[in-house]
């Protein structure tokens, strides 16, 4: 069995491999998750849609230097995706 681990979202480095991650996992039916555009929308929009702020706090989950899981939030802080 291969060892997963967890790790905080990091801006610099992680948006365009959670933007790939996201194009290659979605189903139409966003039965797991949410479309790539959706989650690069409200980072970028700096609106109310996400508190840039707490960005950190976004987690990535990744097994041989691949992401297998993402889990973010957008505002307030209780809607999480």
């Amino acid at each position: 069995m291969k060892q997963i681990t967890t790790r905080q979202f990091s801006v610099l480095a992680d948006c365009g491999r959670i933007y790939q991650f996201m194009l290659e996992i979605y189903e139409r039916d966003w039965r797991n998750g949410v479309p790539a555009p959706f989650f690069e929308y409200a980072f970028s929009s700096f609106s109310s849609w996400m508190d840039i702020s707490r960005s950190h706090k976004n987690r990535i989950w990744e097994e041989d230097d691949g992401i297998v899981a993402f889990c973010f939030y957008e505002n307030p802080v209780s809607d999480i995706y």
